[in-house]
């Protein structure tokens, strides 16, 4: 086993500020807002080989049940910290494990996470490429969550094993499309009525539904054009890379092609 990685599991038992949430923006398409939305993103800030980017070492975290409880547990209470750092009314969406809706104590795990912070803040996003093999548990575990006020968000939608049996089965206010999904649609007719279609669907279901993958004034220009007619979120590079700091740009131009952010609200310490 690497190092880095023996490193990681001894933060995530006794955590020493190594283990840090990034932010990344999640803007609404049509809006003067500016974004109140956030999701977070674990980083390691290792001595020896610098900023470690979770792909290094998510895989060997969510092996374990317990490890994954520990940084899904940590990511909460140092985002949810953060925030309330700044007096202002923004809420986080992180990434939870499909394994760990076989946690029985799921729910109490998260609500003594945000210490107080308010759960409907507070929106949970099932990796989805993990099997969900026990629907019946899943369900009762997502019923749980929403009681206590958070929101369920279904991740990587239109990648893996997902389908559209998955909005009827699972009691979620949300879904999250996998980037591939919008790229195949930028380049295909087919896919883009197949996306169009289902953005209506999750519409018509009350369903949030956020598009990843914007990266350019293109990418933006392509939702605006094919997907006005809808009150999807935006997530990408576009808008803001992922920052230690809580950082909020401006509202698009729709009218503009030019990149935009705006400074700071405020430095995370």
């Amino acid at each position: 086993m690497d190092s880095y990685l023996i490193d990681v599991e001894q933060e995530l038992e006794n955590p020493t500020g190594r283990l840090v949430p990034y932010f990344q923006p999640i803007v609404p398409l049509h809006s003067s807002r500016k974004p109140t939305l956030f999701e977070v993103l674990v980083r390691w800030e290792c001595a020896e080989h610098g900023l470690v980017f979770p792909g290094r070492f998510i895989r060997h975290v969510e092996a374990s049940p317990v490890k994954a409880m520990q940084l899904t547990q940590l990511m909460i209470s140092l985002a949810t910290g953060n925030v309330r750092k700044l007096h202002a009314s923004i809420a986080i969406t992180i990434n939870l494990p499909a394994k760990l809706l076989s946690t029985p104590e799921l729910r109490d795990e998260l609500v003594q996470a945000c210490k107080g912070f308010p759960a409907n803040d507070v929106h949970i996003e099932i990796t989805e490429h993990y099997s969900l093999s026990d629907l019946t548990i899943a369900k009762q575990q997502i019923q749980q969550l929403r009681a206590a006020g958070f929101r369920v968000v279904l991740d990587d939608f239109g990648a893996g094993e997902s389908g559209i049996a998955r909005l009827v089965e699972l009691p979620i206010t949300g879904i999250k499309f996998d980037q591939s999904l919008f790229r195949a649609a930028t380049k295909s007719p087919k896919a883009l009525v197949i996306l169009r279609n289902l953005v209506q669907i999750a519409s018509e279901l009350d369903l949030s539904t956020v598009i990843e993958g914007i990266e350019t004034s293109e990418d933006y220009a392509f939702v605006a054009k094919h997907l006005g007619d809808y009150p999807v979120l935006l997530q990408g590079y576009w808008f803001g890379r992922p920052s230690p700091m809580l950082e909020t740009p401006s509202p698009v131009d729709q009218h503009s092609s030019s990149s935009f952010h705006c400074p700071l609200l405020q430095p995370i310490l």
